[in-house]
């Protein structure tokens, strides 16, 4: 019995969450559904983030900025399987639009990112043709020009199978002290040229990946398992 109680704290320890330190969003509470429009955006505001660990709101804005008409971008929340939500943005081919995930922009997020390694975003799909991202950071004030920033581009692809667009925190230019209380994430994403389908499935921090429930199970159940065919060959 001894055994299994030390097993099991073993596999509490392997299975604590090492691979992510904060869930920005699993796009699990909310819709962000948006069509792009001509004129300014109404921002859609979603407080219902349950797996985010920042808690707070999303803010979506999707803006048509030229090309095509503006029907043709669109974002919204899909649900390609039971519990498995990503952010889908699809933009017409020709079609100039920007869409902007906003975090803590009405109430400041307070949160301390000074021990995470990486900032992460795992896209489940991206199709045709690349995207530009900017990941902009507040830190003492939610307000005025971002404190740090990180530019990044992704390559053109044809359904590619997913992957994680990961950076360490350093590249933001903050110092540890500034990391310890950031009050805003905002991150900007428009393609770069024709057509574009993206999906995102978490945006967070941390390292490696974060495994599904089922693989969590599988290491608990191997564990005892083995430990069960251990005593057995002893009696």
């Amino acid at each position: 019995m001894r055994k299994l109680v030390l097993l099991l704290m073993v596999l509490c320890v392997m299975c604590a969450p090492a691979w992510a330190t904060h869930i920005i969003d699993t796009f699990d509470g909310g819709t962000a559904n948006q069509t792009a429009t001509n004129s300014a955006p109404t921002p859609t505001a979603d407080t219902s983030l349950t797996s985010s660990a920042i808690g707070g709101e999303r803010v979506t804005s999707l803006e048509w900025l030229s090309g095509g008409s503006p029907s043709t971008a669109q974002t919204y929340i899909s649900s390609p399987g039971a519990g498995v939500y990503e952010l889908q943005y699809d933009n017409g081919s020709g079609v100039d639009s920007i869409l902007t995930l906003d975090y803590g922009l009405t109430t400041e997020l307070g949160e301390n990112f000074s021990d995470d390694p990486n900032f992460i975003i795992d896209v489940k799909g991206l199709d045709l043709s690349g995207v530009d991202m900017t990941i902009s950071l507040w830190t003492g004030d939610n307000l005025g020009d971002a404190d740090g920033q990180v530019m990044l581009s992704t390559g053109s692809a044809t359904a590619p199978p997913a992957f994680s667009l990961s950076f360490p925190m350093t590249d933001f230019g903050l110092t540890s002290i500034q990391l310890e209380e950031i009050d805003r994430i905002q991150l900007t994403i428009s393609p770069t040229t024709d057509s574009t389908d993206l999906r995102i499935d978490t945006i967070r921090t941390g390292t490696g990946l974060i495994p599904e429930p089922a693989t969590l199970s599988l290491f608990g159940i191997g564990g005892l398992a083995a430990l069960i065919r251990r005593r057995r060959n002893r009696a």
